[in-house]
Formats: structure tokens, sequence, C-alpha cells
């Protein structure tokens, strides 16, 4: 402590504590990780694994001078223990709090072996996974640290049911291996982050999905946003006299074309019913256009199908992750694709 009594953080012996790794990205968004599964070595040599005690107390600290207490639950409280939420018959939640014996803390923690852009890269790759790791958000290297506090405070605002407890995700060996083959997929097709490399479109795409993360759940810049990388990727702007060339019908059929040679399905059916895909995607350019032009979307009459502004954002999110995944994989056909 210093003469104030104030705790000294010496970011040198948390540095050097992980050995011949020159940066650490801390996982910011709430996982559990399986047991067995860890350490993880992704491609360039860095290494997801748990934290060890001087980075956890670093973490802890600096975190919680960063963000402080809500209520009674500490920052330390959510990552050592276990928290479910219950809904209440009158309206909101009660949490409740089980402490987790040191080994299943879940700090975990992303060591590079260098800082060629590594964890910008990674952190875009496992953006467009089944499970995503945030490694931006907050970060220590033998020179600084830094954070994203936008970020910190949507991870952490946990006093209502759209906060950390309820979105913990557990992660197994195939997540993680998602993570991997995606990575090497990035690098190999755009260079990455601070490489040289083809495709610029898809890097962009990547950007532009990963700023999206810092706006509110809530918020209809989502919608346009997500339908903005959408036709970046597969349409061309029609010509004024193109009528029946529109945006809308070049995502009602290079969509499904394009779907069928997606790693997983599209999960139409589980946000949409029984509807087709043309149905599907009417409905989202409907809703598309209504925010676009200053309406308002009516998920009881016009957009009905779409169930709410939470569902049709949430697959126009998985849709997003599916095109940017397999545009990694097919690139010169989505080149091809937007000259049709």
């Amino acid at each position: 402590m210093d003469e104030k009594g104030t705790t000294k953080i010496d970011w040198e012996a948390a540095i050097k504590n992980a050995v011949r790794y020159a940066s650490i990205s801390f996982v910011v968004n709430p996982i559990q990780i399986n047991s067995g599964v860890l350490p993880f070595t992704f491609p360039d040599g860095s290494v997801l694994d748990q934290a060890t005690s001087v980075e956890r107390e670093n973490i802890k600290v600096k975190l919680e001078s960063l963000i402080g207490r809500s209520g009674t639950l500490s920052l330390a409280g959510i990552f050592e223990s276990k928290q479910t939420a219950t809904e209440l018959p009158g309206g909101g939640y009660s949490i409740q709090t089980e402490s987790l014996p040191e080994p299943k803390w879940k700090y975990y923690v992303v060591r590079y072996p260098g800082t060629r852009n590594v964890n910008v890269n990674l952190h875009y790759a496992a953006s467009i996974c089944e499970t995503p790791l945030d490694l931006l958000s907050f970060s220590l290297s033998e020179i600084s640290n830094g954070y994203k506090f936008e970020s910190l405070q949507k991870y952490f605002h946990i006093g209502s049911h759209q906060g950390f407890m309820d979105r913990v995700v557990c992660i197994n060996v195939d997540s993680l291996k998602e993570i991997a083959i995606t990575y090497e997929l990035l690098i190999a097709t755009t260079g990455g982050i601070g490489g040289k490399g083809d495709f610029p479109e898809i890097l962009r795409a990547l950007q532009m999905l990963d700023s999206l993360n810092d706006l509110p759940s809530n918020s209809s810049f989502l919608c346009l946003g997500l339908f903005a990388i959408i036709e970046m990727l597969i349409t061309h702007n029609p010509v004024l006299e193109d009528r029946g060339n529109s945006i809308t019908h070049q995502m009602k059929s290079k969509i499904p074309l394009l779907s069928r040679r997606f790693d997983r399905p599209l999960p139409l059916s589980e946000h949409f019913g029984e509807a087709s895909s043309e149905k599907i995607w009417s409905a989202l350019y409907s809703y598309r256009s209504s925010v676009a032009h200053g309406g308002v979307p009516d998920f009881r009459k016009k957009q009905q199908l779409l169930v709410s502004q939470e569902n049709a954002d949430k697959f126009l999110r998985v849709t997003v992750k599916s095109l940017i995944r397999h545009a990694l994989r097919e690139p010169d056909l989505y080149r091809d694709l937007r000259a049709c």
C-alpha cells in the first residue's frame, strides 16, 4: 500500500508471471469453460487459460476501480460465485449467489506471445463463432493496460435480468476449435488487422459487426447496421430503372442460395415458425425500411411474423455471422454474387 493506504498494483509482476507472453486479454464476457478443456492453444501460439493468482487479483482490483460495486454483489462475487436469476411473480428478478471453490472461479485470460494484433484478430474470429470471446474490453501488456469502458458497463450492469448472470455460456473444446479454424481462415483470406491480404470488404464487415456490440440491445441502429453488413457482402446497388432487381429481391434470392452452403443452417423455424424464407426476408426488409424512414415497426400487424424487435435482431445477427464465416471460405463467390 502507499502512504494513503491505497493498494498499489504491481502490473510488471503480473505480466512477468505470464512467463514468455507479451500481453494478456481478460475474457470479459460471461463464460464457463468445461473442465479438461484448458489450457487451449490457438494459432500463433496464444493460449486461453485460467488466470493465475497474481493475474486474478490484479484484474479484480482494476475492474472494481473502473466499475465499482452494484448493490451487494461486487465484481469479485460475480467471478467467484454462481449466480441464478429467478423471475418474481410481480415482475423483476431475484438473484441467488452460491460461492465456488477457487479452482472453479471464472477468471479466464488469453496470453499472447507477441503484440502483432493477434488479440484483435482472434477477437474478430470469435465474434462470428457460436461462442464469442471479448478480448478487447480489458487487456494488460508490458507497457500499458487498456479497457473499453462502455463494454465493461454493459457486461457488468447487473441490476436487471439483462445483465451478467443470465448470459453465461458454457464452452467446450469444439467451440474453441471453431474459433481456431475461423482465425486461420481470417488471416489466410484477409490478412487480418495489421496484415496484407485481399478481400478488405470482409474485414470491414467484421469491424462493423464488432462496433454494433457497443450499442444498447434495444437500439434501432442494430437493425440498420446488420442490414448494412448483409448488403455490403452480397448486393449491388440497383439502377433506378431496374425495379425488379431491388435490394429486397436480391436478399430473397441470394441468402437462401448461400445458406445451403453454410456450416450450419439458419434457424428460420426457431425464430419464425413455418414461414417461408421469402416471407421472412420480406418482413425483415419491411422492418428495416420502417426504421430507416422514420417509421415505427408494427410487430402486431405488418411485421407480426417477426414477433418482436429482439427476435428479429437476434436472427439478423446469426445471419450476418454465418455470411461472414462463409465469406472467409469462399470469398470469390461473394464478389461474383455482388455483381449479379
